[in-house]
């Protein structure tokens, strides 16, 4: 896994893409972008690419609500 600024995840390598469809792992996916956004408080973290829909890495990206 790799990060950068603004909030850019990569993940390289993934051992549960050998096992999950793209639905389960949606499915995952939506539980640890809850997590994470739990533990960073006011924050949005989305992925917009997974390996089990054929991108040959996961990307997700972590930013900070607006307030207005």
């Amino acid at each position: 896994m790799d990060g950068s600024l603004p909030g850019e995840v990569t993940v390289h390598r993934c051992f549960f893409s050998r096992y999950y469809d793209p639905r389960c792992c949606n499915l995952i996916s939506l539980m640890d972008e809850g997590l994470i956004t739990g533990i960073c408080g006011d924050g949005d973290f989305t992925f917009t690419k997974r390996i089990t829909e054929g991108s040959k890495v996961c990307k997700a990206c972590l930013r900070r609500k607006e307030t207005i």
